[in-house]
């Protein structure tokens, strides 16, 4: 079954996903935004779509609604369009916030439309990027068993794979959502501070970022896998504790929140190192460790 997809939002999900759906042979219909102005500059990229000023005009002409919106902005919407004197049964609602359960949508639910979670383990920043690792991309879906039917549905059709989770609760909702944060926005943060460091010895900081993402972009091929341990190198990995204790000194002086950061995730390594398989004598771990919780620029432990 083909659907008719309208997607509340013009930013970044909305662009990512949209082009994907139309490949599969889903008619996205349109998208909204505040004025009209985002949602018809991006429908001039979508055969047939619209740009629609008012989010009722666009529910009431498809089958499947995406809420493409803010985390925040998630309920409200739901809230405001449950309002609206449109015949929500047969109609699937989804959101993509990966922090939040089905029950933010709840007020749709109660106007009998299905509702549920279609949430991309992904950055969606870039049509041609996302379909570039859409294969790869695992997807958290969850709702009622229509509205979970339907996002299955869309999930493979744009080639990603849904992933199987226990039954979460909001504290589980807000573990996944801390993994997902913890990798892909922490990660940024890294490297953007590597790209800092190398910049202080004369490269461009562009071709710096270029060049440590395609390192980080290694390691995580690396470990794709399944195996951390293949994609695990450098001195924690070797138990070299001088040279951890050379790098600490350096970012100590050139950040002491990358000197804290490097400290707390060089423990972390050597919890990885202690699986199977694992380098590590235990005289390397208490050097590592003994470096590693020395004390930082303050004086005070930093770890």
């Amino acid at each position: 079954m083909k659907h008719t997809i309208g997607i509340l939002g013009a930013g970044k999900v909305a662009r990512a996903l949209a082009p994907g759906f139309t490949r599969a042979g889903h008619r996205v219909v349109g998208f909204h935004s505040p004025g009209g102005v985002s949602a018809r500059r991006l429908a001039r990229r979508i055969p047939g779509a619209r740009g629609f000023a008012a989010a009722v005009d666009l529910a009431a002409c498809c089958d499947v609604l995406l809420l493409a919106v803010p985390d925040e902005q998630v309920a409200v919407a739901a809230l405001a369009l449950a309002r609206a004197p449109i015949d929500w049964r047969g109609k699937t609602v989804l959101h993509h916030a990966g922090a939040l359960g089905p029950a933010a949508l709840g007020a749709l639910r109660r106007r009998g439309a299905a509702t549920g979670v279609l949430h991309p383990l992904q950055v969606l920043a870039d049509a041609t990027a996302f379909a570039h690792v859409a294969a790869e991309t695992r997807v958290r879906i969850e709702g009622q068993p229509a509205a979970e039917r339907v996002a299955r549905r869309l999930a493979r059709d744009l080639g990603m794979r849904p992933l199987k989770l226990a039954p979460l609760t909001r504290r589980g909702r807000a573990a996944y959502h801390a993994a997902a944060s913890l990798v892909a926005n922490d990660a940024v943060a890294l490297l953007g501070e590597g790209a800092r460091l190398l910049s202080t010895l004369g490269l461009d900081r562009r071709e710096a970022v270029r060049a440590l993402a395609a390192l980080l972009r290694g390691a995580v091929e690396h470990a794709a896998g399944g195996d951390l341990g293949r994609a695990l190198t450098g001195p924690v990995a070797r138990g070299d504790a001088g040279t951890v204790a050379a790098h600490l000194d350096v970012l100590d002086r050139h950040s002491p929140a990358a000197g804290r950061a490097h400290r707390a995730l060089g423990e972390v390594l050597i919890s990885l190192l202690e699986k199977p398989g694992g380098g590590l004598s235990p005289a390397e771990r208490r050097r590592l460790l003994r470096v590693l919780r020395s004390p930082g620029p303050s004086g005070r432990r930093a770890v």
